[in-house]
């Protein structure tokens, strides 16, 4: 089922999109006019980290950089193995994988 208001949203966006043949920049820089010339109070908050909101995934600092580390040293393996491989080894589709970020 298409919600009409939704299908309504979308195509608002792309006309707005064409009016500015996707320059990103550009339909920014009409959208804050947009909200400049509204009169409402435009309120900016100080950027926050992810630990502070709790949607790191119950990520620490040590296991973040534990994880990372395994992901490189996956890279490398795969890396030298498609070396003496001819390049078999990698294909296209084929990703990494590293234990669940979730625990703490």
């Amino acid at each position: 089922m298409i919600d009409p208001i939704v299908e309504e949203v979308r195509i608002a966006r792309m006309e707005h999109t064409l009016r500015f043949n996707g320059d990103l920049k550009a339909i920014c820089a009409d959208l804050q006019a947009v909200q400049k010339a509204s009169g409402h109070q435009i309120v900016s908050l100080p950027p926050i980290t992810p630990e502070e909101t709790g949607m790191n995934g119950g990520l620490t600092e040590a296991r973040y950089q534990k994880l990372v580390a395994e992901a490189e040293e996956a890279y490398v393996a795969r890396v030298k193995a498609s070396l003496e491989d001819g390049g078999k080894s990698l294909r296209v589709g084929k990703s990494l994988r590293v234990a669940s970020p979730k625990i703490k």
